[in-house]
């Protein structure tokens, strides 16, 4: 089977992804240019390839089309709307899915209780994983010539090797089959946003591990259980300011470069502050809506997307092109801290307590957009802001002041700002283990997000689990917790040997019918065969039935001759065999003849 590991060395590898210094050793080694390019490059091709491998757990729960080719799946809580079949406009929240349990599979096609109505969203909230899948490793390839790898100094020839890995069930003839069952229940765990229904997808098993061999890895999405959408609306970003950002051409309004490898040649800095509402003094006053500082995040973040939109930012100017980028970042967030404390009493319902703090780790996920304007005092460099959902320019700078903005009357520039919260428990394992392996988590993201999203981003993974969209942020958290994924032994008894009746009870039933009527007949018969018998006896007659045809045509004289008269008239007939003159054939006497009807007797 599998389970989470201390695997820190893909950490390292993700740090040792930039060549050039090992292209410059290799240069004044061998002085030989075209030979240590060739072998960096291959070097740098293989890394990139362990990278991926590496995250092969989360491929391949993506790209299961059953749930028995995922078997690791424990269950996922799901969250949907539907609308009308002939009005797209018109929500149908009487429209569910239709509940099963016990199926032998699932292939993602929900069925509805109502055939006028579509699936129009289907969000995960949580998903759950049992670490019983089976690692399967082909053998390992490194370099493609002795030449090359004699370049590859004794620190990285380790990764030149590259494991080709695959997960699938570990079930054999002993183990029973995993059955899928799909649950909806009136009362939803958390809460469900206007319109939208509840389900759970329960996946069974029946593996009947040793006490304390099985481990679970649970991801929840703490903002959607609260409040019914990804993103926490009681949060809210500080202003933060980029100036003298290079501008490498006339239309190039972006905060990052252009190669995505460097998107982190700024360090972003976000200041976050919690919205809590303060109970009114007097009765009959509505709460008071404050700020509390929460902390600041700063994090390796990756560019989603870059536009240039023309904005009007005064009733009295022209519109003015401005560069929007949009940002993702995931952070760790220190439980033990004051920002982290008070997440956690935030989201106090949601999160299991049974669990160690230390088997637990707590993110926070930010995807907004940086706003890019050219600075008016120098032609080749930009002025970047971010943080907070809505900005004023005033056509030479970005303004803050609050009394400014008011007084010049600008108009507000609205952007992105969506920050939510994830957490990852873990149920089983070694705590020192599973500890190490959740730091190396936050370490990747802390350090090597765009090295990770090299694979997981949405252009070459899907961003569903069976149809099912997720956080942005709890998909990334998947393929972090892939990397730590590695072959572990775990105790199993084996399944209980029954003997099944071959027929089924409606089957017995139907034989014991067909052998009652049989046996009723048989007796019907024998009745009948006894009564006939003794009115026989009693009245001295006997009967012998003919077995060959000259015993029926005796028989039939017989009757004739006797037959009695006063029955009347062509009742009884005699009969005469009329002889034909013999002749021979073949050396022998052969005669005929045949029986004329004579005139009845009177």
């Amino acid at each position: 089977m599998t389970g989470l590991s201390d695997n820190s060395e893909i950490v390292a590898l993700m740090g040792r992804l930039n060549f050039t210094e090992q292209l410059n050793d290799c240069i004044e080694r061998e002085r030989s240019i075209d030979i240590c390019r060739n072998s960096v490059d291959a070097q740098e091709s293989m890394s990139f390839e362990r990278l991926r491998e590496g995250m092969s757990f989360a491929r391949v729960m993506y790209h299961s089309a059953s749930v028995s080719q995922v078997d690791f799946l424990e269950g996922l809580k799901l969250d949907y709307r539907c609308i009308d079949l002939n009005n797209n406009a018109k929500y149908r929240p009487d429209c569910k899915f239709q509940a099963f349990s016990s199926a032998g599979d699932f292939d993602g096609n929900f069925n509805l209780t109502k055939e006028d109505c579509v699936l129009q969203k289907f969000y995960v909230r949580e998903v759950k994983m049992d670490m019983r899948a089976q690692r399967t490793v082909r053998t390992a390839v490194g370099l493609e010539s002795a030449e090359l790898q004699r370049n590859v100094n004794d620190e990285r020839l380790a990764e030149s090797q590259v494991e080709y890995s695959s997960f699938k069930s570990f079930k054999d003839e002993n183990q029973e089959a995993s059955t899928v069952s799909l649950l909806t229940p009136e009362v939803a765990v958390g809460k469900l946003d206007k319109n939208y229904n509840y389900a759970e997808l329960i996946v069974d098993s029946h593996v009947n591990y040793e006490l304390g061999a099985k481990q679970t890895v649970k991801i929840v999405d703490l903002g959607r259980m609260r409040r019914g959408i990804f993103s926490d609306p009681k949060t809210k970003l500080a202003v933060r300011d980029v100036r003298n950002v290079d501008r490498p051409s006339e239309k190039y309004l972006y905060l990052s470069p252009f190669d995505v490898k460097e998107s982190n040649a700024y360090d972003l800095d976000l200041e976050l502050h919690l919205l809590e509402k303060i109970p009114a003094e007097n009765e009959g006053e509505e709460d008071e809506e404050i700020e509390v500082f929460c902390d600041n995040f700063s994090a390796s973040w990756v560019s989603v997307k870059r536009q240039r939109s023309k904005e009007v930012f005064k009733e009295t100017e022209d519109a003015k092109e401005f560069g929007f980028e949009i940002v993702n970042m995931i952070a760790p967030v220190d439980q033990q801290s004051e920002c982290g404390k008070k997440l956690l009493e935030r989201y106090d319902e949601y999160i299991d307590k049974n669990i160690p703090i230390e088997s637990t780790a707590l993110f926070v996920g930010f995807s907004f957009e940086i706003v890019c304007v050219p600075m008016s005092d120098v032609d080749d460099k930009l002025w970047c802001q971010y943080g907070p959902k809505e900005m004023y320019y005033d056509g030479e700078g970005w303004v803050a002041d609050t009394e400014r903005i008011k007084n010049e009357e600008l108009e507000k520039i609205k952007t992105r700002n969506d920050v939510s919260f994830l957490r990852v428990e873990v149920e089983g394992g070694d705590p020192s283990i599973v500890n190490g392996a959740l730091r190396n988590i936050e370490e990747i993201f802390q350090l090597y997000y765009p090295e990770l999203n090299r694979f997981s981003h949405r252009g070459s993974m899907r961003g569903r689990i069976f149809a099912g969209r997720l956080n942005t942020a709890m998909r990334e958290l998947i393929f972090g917790i892939s990397t730590q994924v590695s072959s572990e032994t775990r105790a199993v008894k084996t399944g209980e040997r029954r003997t099944v009746a071959v027929l089924l009870p409606e089957y017995i039933i139907g034989l014991i019918t067909v052998l009652s009527v049989t046996v009723v007949a048989m007796l019907v018969a024998l009745v009948r065969f006894l009564s006939e018998y003794w009115i026989y006896r009693k009245l001295n007659v006997s009967v012998k039935v003919p077995m060959t045809t000259t015993e029926w045509i005796h028989s039939v004289l017989v009757s004739s001759s006797t037959y009695p008269s006063e029955l009347g008239l062509g009742y009884a007939y005699t009969y005469e065999f009329v002889m034909d003159p013999p002749r021979e054939e073949d050396g022998r006497e052969v005669v005929r003849g045949s029986f004329r009807e004579t005139q009845p007797q009177t």
